[in-house]
């Protein structure tokens, strides 16, 4: 899949440099699921590159590499099953270091629009941090409407969700 600015590509396991460096900046892992600030361990790294590799084999759809057109690495992002929520997930975790240059909302909207024209589903949810406005400002820029306030593994988050059309 490709964006304007961006190529979504699946993870292969060369790319495990890439994800243990996103997610050892606590400015990334601050506002991730179960990362309580911390970077996360190599060993997580292996299991979740794993897993996200594995999702796209067998469902065609996963956490995606984000690469910037002129190769930089800029994130990831992709759709997945929360059976917690019964649903499936948008989510986006875009590289410090290019944030502010609107590649979240991007990459989101194209995830987006891909989700409703291949797969059968109803809707789409999303969570973000009570703290991350940034990230609740690409949710409702791709027109995903907050719903509530809520836990989830024992952390607030504030959910969104859009349905299909």
């Amino acid at each position: 899949m490709t964006t304007e600015r961006l190529a979504l590509w699946t993870w292969s396991p060369d790319d495990i440099d890439d994800v243990i460096a996103l997610h050892s900046d606590p400015r990334v892992t601050r506002f991730l699921t179960g990362a309580d600030g911390k970077p996360w361990p190599e060993e997580e790294a292996h299991i979740r590159l794993a897993l996200w590799i594995e999702q796209h084999e067998t469902r065609g759809y996963g956490k995606w590499k984000v690469m910037t057109r002129d190769g930089r690495f800029a994130g990831r992002a992709g759709i997945f099953d929360k059976e917690e929520l019964d649903a499936i997930e948008l989510g986006f975790t875009i590289h410090p270091d290019l944030q502010g240059q609107g590649l979240a909302t991007e990459v989101a909207a194209g995830i987006h629009d891909w989700a409703f024209a291949n797969l059968t589903i109803d809707r789409l949810v999303a969570f973000s941090n009570p703290d991350n406005i940034a990230s609740q400002r690409v949710l409702e820029k791709i027109s995903m409407t907050f719903t509530h306030e809520g836990t989830l593994n024992a952390l607030p988050w504030r959910f969104y969700q859009i349905a299909r059309l």
